[in-house]
């Protein structure tokens, strides 16, 4: 939990040139298209039921960028690239902890994948759509 919170502070604090980088990393690969192969993975169905820390450390939720909210695609864009850089560092050091657990070294990579893969393909998802949008609309 505590690295969690560090890893959330810190993507927090990033300014919009270290996002650009990121979001050059995440960028939608094509085989990604439009979105639909996440829709098929029923994402559009269970994407409400994870819960948006973007409010934390300054933030601002991704629920508050949409048709009543404020903001634009650009920084609800620039806060998927937050979001997901947050879950693949999450993915990575969360994995630490196996280090001490002897023959259960399994539960950490496990805890690591179950707690941020469904996040990560929301917000895969999220960015093919706004990439599509984008080309659709000036």
């Amino acid at each position: 939990m505590g690295l969690s919170v560090v890893v959330g502070w810190v993507a927090s604090r990033l300014r919009p040139r270290g996002l650009a980088l990121v979001g050059t990393f995440l960028a939608t690969r094509s085989f990604e298209g439009d979105g639909h192969g996440y829709e098929r993975l029923g994402v559009r169905r269970w994407k409400r039921l994870l819960p948006d820390a973007g409010g934390a450390f300054g933030g601002r939720r991704k629920r508050l960028f949409g048709p009543r909210g404020t903001g634009g695609r650009e920084a609800l864009a620039r806060e998927v690239d937050r979001a997901e850089a947050v879950h693949w560092c999450l993915l990575v050091v969360q994995w630490a902890p196996a280090l001490w657990l002897g023959p259960l070294w399994w539960l950490g990579p496990a805890y690591a994948i179950g707690a941020n893969v469904p996040f990560i393909l929301v917000l895969r998802y999220v960015r093919a759509r706004l990439t599509a949008l984008g080309r659709r609309r000036p």
